[in-house]
């Protein structure tokens, strides 16, 4: 049994959240086939999807955060984004 301070649980406020929710499966699974969109993943919550455009000798990754991320942020999105580029064996900036 729980022994610290009682806790409230405000209704509106799960419903805001499961209309968040849904609001993002949508931007994730926008077809509602199964089909997934490339999620872009901070430490360990889905904060957002990315696309790709394959140019000349080069892949431009753009990122499409949910909300602002942190400008800290953007050190490990360019690491992810070289990781990609290695894989396909060319350059990947952020757009």
């Amino acid at each position: 049994m729980f022994s610290g301070t009682p806790q409230t649980h405000h209704p509106e406020n799960k419903i805001h959240i499961q209309a968040a929710a849904h609001e993002r499966s949508q931007a994730i699974v926008p077809g509602g086939n199964g089909m997934f969109r490339p999620t872009i993943v901070l430490d360990g919550e889905v904060v957002g999807t990315w696309g790709r455009t394959v140019a000349r000798g080069e892949v431009v990754l753009q990122p499409h955060p949910f909300d602002p991320l942190p400008r800290s942020t953007a050190d490990a999105l360019q690491e992810a984004a070289d990781a990609y580029g290695a894989y396909l064996g060319r350059p990947a900036p952020l757009a």
